[in-house]
């Protein structure tokens, strides 16, 4: 566990990357001038972040993951399951599209980057979205499954990684307009997940 003084460096690490991207873009955001805008040195910062993937992976958690499920989640709340995938899916994207560390990295000088970290099942990014999706979607999967509305031949794990892609898909997708986006969503996207039972 860290002490209060390194949860408090690391914060300013943090901070520091964030910064940079957003001011000066993803090319910018060396660990030098990372460490340089931190007030550390490299060999601090290396002490708290392995490299810049994991570091970035958490800035990624923070503003696609952390701040925007607990809206997603009171969008969702009391509908059925496949109601509940469209609004948060639909919500999810609206968020992280008007982010600005978001935009920089999946639209910006990022998105090379960005894309490799989505297509690389191990990469900290991926292992991130997956991880916090299957935590928010999990028991709703579970309940869905039970009703028999989720094949039960496909695991959440699996259900999530299709989950992702498609939802990486969506965001970068940025001059598709709203009426479009619903469409794909209710004619392509949710019945590849949602299976009826009537």
């Amino acid at each position: 566990m860290l002490s209060r003084t390194a949860k408090r460096r690391r914060e300013e690490i943090l901070r520091a990357a964030e910064d940079i991207i957003v001011s000066k873009g993803f090319a910018k955001a060396s660990m030098d001038v990372i460490a340089e805008r931190a007030g550390c040195t490299r060999r601090t910062l290396y002490s708290y972040f392995s490299s810049k993937d994991v570091m970035f992976a958490e800035l990624f958690e923070r503003h696609a993951v952390s701040e925007k499920y607990a809206r997603v989640q009171k969008s969702i709340e009391g509908l059925d399951f496949e109601t509940a995938l469209f609004q948060g899916f639909k919500l999810s994207v609206q968020l992280m599209r008007k982010d600005a560390l978001m935009h920089e990295l999946m639209y910006g000088g990022g998105v090379y980057w960005f894309q490799q970290q989505m297509m690389d099942d191990s990469s900290p990014i991926f292992q991130k979205t997956l991880s916090v999706n299957l935590s928010f979607w999990g028991g709703l999967i579970d309940d869905a499954r039970l009703k028999g509305c989720i094949d039960a031949e496909i695991s959440n794990e699996q259900l999530m990684k299709w989950y992702s892609a498609v939802h990486y898909m969506m965001v970068v997708r940025v001059k598709t307009t709203q009426a479009e986006a619903d469409f794909l969503l209710k004619k392509f996207i949710i019945p590849s997940i949602v299976r009826h039972t009537q």
